[in-house]
């Protein structure tokens, strides 16, 4: 008998669905419950530099913050070599795409693919998330060195083409790519 809207049938079919989307629901709640949150684990920072140099020092600070942000240790692997390429490198190789391994890079990872065969696509290889720092490059030399200026370093160095060396932290590096547009400029070797 149809006593209004919804016939007896149509209400036992409505009734059966309710309870069905109830026993779903209270199934799915453990698993819902299951799935941790991020991160449920210590997370890999790979530092492309030693240990001890002003961005190791730096990254140390700021994972200790992160640790008491997100309630997970930070791991940090220092990873140096390559101009500051090797740890980033390593990472696109072998690292998991699950958020538990990242890495500070330097801007020689994307000048070092135009200088020689690299193991990585810096564009399709790495998602960017922060710029986290910045520095200037500085020219320094011993303080018993004959060179009191720049000019003085300059002056000599056209007297002694090739005889004097510098120092960066690898092919590509920017304080390569600065040492090399400086003796360019002065016109010295």
């Amino acid at each position: 008998m149809n006593t209004g809207f919804w016939s007896e049938r149509a209400r036992h079919w409505a009734r059966l669905g309710a309870w069905v989307a109830l026993l779903i629901s209270l199934a799915a709640t453990p698993v819902l419950q299951a799935a941790e949150a991020f991160p449920n684990k210590p997370i890999t920072l790979i530092l492309p530099f030693p240990p001890g140099g002003a961005t190791d020092v730096q990254l140390r600070a700021l994972a200790l913050a992160a640790q008491r942000e997100l309630g997970q240790p930070i791991v940090i692997v220092n990873r140096p070599g390559v101009g500051g390429t090797l740890g980033p490198a390593g990472m696109a190789q072998s690292a998991a795409p699950d958020g538990y391994t990242i890495s500070l890079i330097a801007a020689t990872l994307f000048r070092l693919p135009h200088l020689m065969k690299v193991s990585y696509d810096p564009v399709a290889d790495f998602s960017y998330l922060i710029c986290l720092t910045g520095y200037t490059n500085g020219l320094l030399v011993r303080q018993d060195a004959p060179w009191k200026t720049l000019q003085d370093l300059l002056a000599d160095a056209r007297k002694q083409p090739g005889a004097i060396s510098f120092g960066s932290t690898g092919r590509g590096s920017s304080g390569h790519i600065a040492m090399e547009r400086l003796a360019r400029a002065a016109g010295v070797q």
